[in-house]
C-alpha cells in the first residue's frame, strides 16, 4: 500500500473520527486535535506495516478489511488519548446544558455508547477497540445506559 491510497483511505473515515472525538470532548478544536493526533501517533507507529499491506483498491473484500482495521485502531488511539487528556477536556464540557448528562458520563462510558449508538458498532469491535472481554464491554454499555438514563430522569425530576 503507497502512502497516498491510506491518506485517501484515511481520509474517507475522518468524519466518524470527528465525530467520536466530539463526542469524547463536546470542543470543536480538541476534536480536530485528537484526530490529527491520533492519526499521526498510528501512521508513524504502524508505517513498515501499512506499507507493506498488500491493498487492491478494486476488491471489496480488501478494502473492508482495511477499512476495519484503520478504524479500530485509530478510534482506540483517539480513546486512548483522550484519556489521558481528560482533566484539560473535562472542564470544557461543563457549560454544555443539551449534553450535559452524556458529559457527566466517564470517558470510557461514553466512548462505548456513543460507538455502540451512533457508530453502530459491534460488541466484537468494541471488544478490539478496547481490549476488553465481552462481558466486560456488555457491561460497560449497560452501565452506562443505565447511568444516562438514571441522570436524565434526575435531572426532569429536578425541573
Amino acid at each position: 500500500m503507497n502512502k497516498n491510497q491510506l491518506e485517501i483511505f484515511i481520509d474517507s473515515l475522518i468524519p466518524k473520527f470527528y465525530s467520536f472525538a466530539y463526542a469524547l470532548s463536546a470542543d470543536q478544536v480538541q476534536a480536530e486535535q485528537l484526530v490529527i493526533d491520533a492519526y499521526t501517533v498510528y501512521t508513524l507507529r504502524e508505517k513498515d506495516y501499512l506499507m507493506q499491506l498488500e491493498f487492491d483498491s478494486d476488491n471489496k473484500k480488501s478494502r473492508v478489511a482495511l477499512k476495519r482495521l484503520l478504524t479500530v485502531e485509530i478510534y482506540n488511539e483517539i480513546y486512548e488519548l483522550a484519556r489521558k487528556k481528560y482533566r484539560k477536556i473535562k472542564p470544557s464540557t461543563q457549560n454544555l446544558y443539551e449534553y450535559k448528562n452524556f458529559h457527566q458520563l466517564t470517558i470510557q462510558k461514553k466512548a462505548i455508547l456513543y460507538l455502540k449508538e451512533k457508530q453502530n458498532l459491534s460488541i466484537e469491535e468494541l471488544q478490539e477497540i478496547f481490549a476488553l472481554k465481552r462481558h466486560q464491554v456488555i457491561e460497560l454499555y449497560h452501565n452506562a445506559k443505565h447511568s444516562l438514563v438514571s441522570d436524565m430522569t434526575n435531572s426532569e425530576a429536578l425541573r
